[in-house]
């Protein structure tokens, strides 16, 4: 009979030792997931003619800068093509582990999907200093087109 109440106690032990295991499993299993959300990149769209709160192409802001300004950590700026002007007669002001990408036609769901988007190309996207925008070299212009302090590695432009 002893040997028979030893039998189940150990057929007990290793079952709660299960439970335990399956419950430390579910917490890790648990953790890992809040932490990859936690660290997922957020994207903001932004066109030249945008007016919207950004949350996607069809919804575009129009600011750059204003972009910048509302971004937290871990967002990245996907630029439309064509030509964004410094606001007003400032510079675009930079703010760490917020990254910038132009280059974008607008339909695009991934930074990979940019076509065309070098100098020159279809797709090109140019931040500019011309505060009067007449093309000309002057003393209107902005001194420089991007500022940035204590900005690191996080930051991608």
């Amino acid at each position: 009979m002893n040997k028979h109440i030893q039998y189940i106690q150990s057929k007990i032990t290793i079952m709660k030792n299960i439970y335990k295991m399956k419950t430390i499993f579910t917490g890790l299993l648990l953790l890992f997931l809040l932490t990859m959300t936690a660290n997922a990149q957020k994207v903001v769209y932004v066109t030249a003619d945008g007016s919207g709160d950004g949350s996607s192409w069809a919804t575009a802001g129009g600011s750059i800068q204003d972009a910048i300004q509302a971004a937290t950590e871990a967002t990245d700026i996907w630029i439309k093509a064509g030509t964004y002007y410094v606001p007003g007669d400032t510079t675009f002001i930079l703010k760490d582990e917020v990254s910038l990408y132009g280059g974008f036609a607008g339909t695009e769901t991934c930074p990979v999907q940019r076509v065309d988007f070098r100098m020159g190309g279809a797709n090109e996207t140019i931040l500019s200093g011309d505060i009067n925008k007449n093309g000309i070299t002057d003393a209107a212009n902005a001194n420089r087109i991007m500022y940035g302090k204590e900005i690191s590695a996080a930051t991608t432009l």
